[in-house]
This record gives C-alpha cells, sequence and structure tokens, in this order.
C-alpha cells in the first residue's frame, strides 16, 4: 500500500510506513501529531498525479508543522524549516523519480528548462 505518515518529533525516524517530520514542539512520540498521506489511487507515472501527491505532502507538512504564530519571527522561520524537512523527506522516502523532479522544480533547485524536458 503506498502510505506514508508524517509525525511531528524533535528528529527524524523512518520505520516502515511512518515518516516523521521535525517539529519544534518537544512533544513525546506518542503524543505527537501525525497525518497519513495516501497515495494508492495516484500513478506517480503520471505528471498530474505527482503534483496532486505532492500538495498533499504539503498539506500534511502543514498539518503537522503549523504556521507558527504571525507575531513572532522566530515562529514562523521554525515552522517553515519544520515543514520544509517534512517534505524533503517524504520526498525521499517515496522514491520516485518524477516526485523527485516535482519536488526540486518546485524548491529551485532544478533547472525548470531541464525538469520540463525529463516529463516529456
Amino acid at each position: 500500500m503506498n502510505t506514508r505518515t508524517l509525525k511531528g518529533t524533535s528528529k527524524w525516524l523512518i520505520a516502515g510506513a511512518m515518516l516523521t517530520a521535525v517539529c519544534t514542539t518537544a512533544m513525546a512520540n506518542d503524543e505527537a501529531p501525525r497525518v497519513v498521506v495516501h497515495y494508492t489511487d495516484l500513478s506517480l507515472s503520471n505528471s498530474h498525479d505527482v503534483g496532486v501527491l505532492y500538495r498533499r505532502i504539503e498539506k500534511a507538512a502543514a498539518t503537522v508543522c503549523g504556521a507558527g504564530d504571525a507575531e513572532y519571527l522566530a515562529q514562523k522561520v521554525a515552522a517553515k524549516k519544520c515543514i520544509d524537512q517534512a517534505i524533503e523527506q517524504a520526498v525521499s522516502s517515496i522514491n520516485s523519480p518524477m516526485l523527485t523532479n516535482h519536488y526540486l522544480v518546485k524548491t529551485g533547485a532544478a533547472p525548470k528548462d531541464a525538469a520540463v524536458a525529463s516529463l516529456r
């Protein structure tokens, strides 16, 4: 089954289908929020479906990490870092070339023309 779990804790853990995200809150593993990202309904060889999965991962990461208090820059920065790391880890653990390419384009880590060429 294609499933990953985003779970907020103080460090990264990957065990089976569980994906653990770095979060700033000091919670015990049992108390940490988690969001399961299902993708059995998607084909990771289809660029549209890859985009759908990426948006699900983004939403799950934002749910787990939160947005931080708008009045406190440090909280917003920590939430953004948590979200970025959760997305990176989720993409890495799924190990799909098309999803990785999508991630690299979205994050600006790959030239857009090279990424588009690889999808053709």
